[in-house]
């Protein structure tokens, strides 16, 4: 799936609280007791190489899409990059392909669409209606993105089922602002999945499209492990006096560790344990063993090592689907 690109980059951001004087420099919504602080991270992962690429502490104010044309300083020739609609951002899509790199993100649902060949505006939810009266679950068409901008991509959308559709819908109406509506256009979307990209239909067809896009729950995954597992947050909320640059300091500490410690030495043994034994190392089971054993350093002849994270330290095996590695490993 990935083989034509030199890195597959995620990138997203999560929210971390902070003790609540640091509120000058990282403020937070009011709450009703006082105000509060919160910063934000934005990650940069590579999937194929399992590293992490670029980390940086942000104010909360700063949105995603302030955020989009980052990437740009660290994008190299051949590159595909992996984001959600919060960077969603036509100009930066348009500096990504005169990189010779390629993106994937959902699409924002206000960008305006347009036929490539009259240039006539598209109303996707008419077309998409159409589809669904037809019994078809996907489309797969090039476009022009943009009122202004009229940038050529390929668009793809993937009709959800009703469980889905369910889920989306919910989801979308929690997070409208002030209480505001939902529109019938936007619910009647939130039925669809619906990505742009500039990867040709020759490199993915329009199943792949979907299945690249479903490993951005890898980021979602080390967010996951330094929460739960490294508790990154609370030794982040240590910092209680009023220097903003402690909890920052703080957080590249840890991401010192997780880079020359942590992140080398599962690779390492990821790789020796699905030679050997078949079988794909949970990077959250790795943790508990770490923690057991903190000075312990790779060294293929302790087979001990191996036979102990082999059996304990693995994802099992499951007839109904397939862990987040497997599908990295199997997918073609």
């Amino acid at each position: 799936l990935f083989v034509k690109f030199g890195r597959v980059l995620l990138e997203d951001s999560r929210c971390i609280q902070l003790a609540d004087i640091l509120h000058g420099s990282f403020p937070a919504p009011k709450l009703p007791y006082g105000q509060s602080s919160i910063a934000k991270i934005q990650f940069v992962t590579d999937i194929k190489s399992n590293s992490y690429q670029s980390i940086h502490l942000s104010n909360f104010c700063e949105n995603d899409r302030a955020h989009s044309n980052q990437i740009l300083n660290q994008l190299q020739p051949n590159d595909l990059i992996i984001r959600d609609l919060g960077y969603f951002v036509i100009n930066v899509f348009r500096q990504i392909e005169k990189r010779s790199a390629y993106f994937l993100s959902r699409y924002n649902m206000p960008a305006l669409l347009y036929n490539m060949g009259s240039g006539e505006e598209i109303d996707l939810v008419k077309e998409l209606r159409k589809l669904d009266h037809k019994g078809v679950k996907n489309i797969d068409i090039e476009v022009l993105l943009g009122k202004k901008e009229k940038y050529k991509i390929r668009l793809v959308a993937f009709k959800l089922n009703k469980n889905q559709s369910k889920i989306r819908l919910n989801h979308a109406i929690k997070s409208r602002h002030n209480n505001k509506t939902l529109s019938e256009r936007a619910k009647y979307l939130s039925t669809w999945n619906i990505f742009i990209t500039n990867v040709a239909k020759e490199e993915w067809s329009t199943n792949q499209v979907y299945q690249a896009y479903s490993f951005r729950w890898h980021i979602e995954m080390t967010f996951k492990n330094w929460k739960s597992y490294f508790k990154i947050n609370e030794f982040v909320k240590t910092c209680i006096g009023p220097n903003p640059a402690r909890p920052e300091i703080i957080l590249n500490l840890c991401m010192t560790f997780l880079t020359i410690d942590f992140v080398p030495k599962f690779n390492y043994y990821f790789k020796l344990i699905l030679n050997e034994y078949n079988k794909y190392l949970s990077p959250f089971k790795f943790v508990d063993y770490l923690f057991e054993r903190f000075d312990f350093w790779p060294n293929s002849s302790e087979k001990s090592v191996l036979e102990i994270l082999s059996r304990y330290c693995c994802f099992e095996k499951r007839k109904d689907r397939k862990n987040h590695f497997e599908k990295l490993f199997t997918f073609s």
